[in-house]
């Protein structure tokens, strides 16, 4: 059975039902386009890329996000709204992650103050899935010895009896968990703490 891919807001901004992905595959595509292993992301084919794309949602489902979801029976954990406003003061008015600037739209203030309307799934939430989708390409399916070629490996030591194998793609994949990580942080409400002005 071919996965489908949904994005969870359609192109006006409304929940999709079926919805089971912050980005698309043309969206992953554009972000990698550069990448020096961009060829392994291609080379695992458009069904391999899906299920990357869906394990990506996996692994970012269920964190302890910021605010609330914007309706109860949405499919994912994104768009989001403040349900603690905090107050965000300039010299014309006083306004809340409830507003936008015109007061038109639901939204949120990430921790790093910036506003997101619940129209959209933020940037860095689609590119952590995407890079999150990546490491997949980057490693061997099972991670077993046979899924692997021996140019994966940058250091190969062999002892009497133990055999250390050091994949090359380690510190790629640890470079892009650590950025997803920074990505998402100003979303998460675990170990943060909120600044008052």
């Amino acid at each position: 059975m071919a996965i489908e891919l949904v994005e969870v807001l359609n192109g006006s901004g409304a929940i999709a039902a079926s919805g089971n992905t912050y980005a698309t595959i043309a969206y992953a595509e554009a972000r990698f386009s550069g990448r020096p292993k961009l060829q392994k992301w291609e080379d695992i084919g458009s069904e391999a890329q899906k299920r990357a794309m869906l394990d990506a949602m996996d692994e970012l489902r269920g964190r302890n996000w910021i605010g609330g979801l914007l309706q109860e029976t949405q499919p994912e954990d994104w768009p989001r709204v403040a349900i603690r406003p905090i107050e965000r003061r300039s010299r014309r008015a006083i306004r809340t992650g409830h507003e936008t600037l015109t007061g038109a739209t639901g939204g949120l203030y990430d921790l790093s103050s910036k506003f997101w309307a619940s129209t959209v799934i933020p940037t860095p939430l689609k590119n952590a899935q995407c890079d999150l989708a990546f490491l997949r390409a980057l490693l061997p399916p099972s991670g077993d010895l046979d899924s692997a070629s021996l140019s994966d490996y940058k250091k190969i030591v062999v002892t009497v009896g133990d055999i250390e194998l050091t994949r090359e793609q380690q510190d790629e994949v640890a470079m892009i968990r650590a950025s997803v990580q920074k990505m998402i942080a100003p979303f998460l409400l675990s170990g943060t703490q909120m600044e008052r002005g």
